[in-house]
């Protein structure tokens, strides 16, 4: 590449991409991992420490998230199928 900003645009982008698929391998190998315990008998749970204002808050929170990310890629779905769509 002659243009000197197009290749740094180009390298950076490369790097980013490297970084992202050794990202998704290592969250793949995580996620392997995570399955691997799915049938671990459940310990007791301390419901006092559970019923904390703070361990609470966490989880409302955590529920707060997981609905805004389903409102994401709903509406990111609608977008993709809208264009797909209009590429025929």
């Amino acid at each position: 590449m002659k243009d000197h900003n197009a290749r740094q645009e180009y390298d950076a982008y490369q790097r980013l991409a490297q970084e992202h698929r050794e990202i998704a391998a290592w969250l793949t190998a995580v996620a392997e991992e995570m399955t691997g315990y799915r049938d671990l008998p459940m310990g007791r749970h301390d419901e006092l420490a559970m019923s904390d204002a703070k361990a609470l808050e966490a989880f409302k929170k955590l529920i707060d998230l997981e609905q805004e990310l389903v409102a994401l890629l709903q509406k990111r779905a609608k977008q993709h199928q809208a264009t797909l769509e209009e590429m025929g």
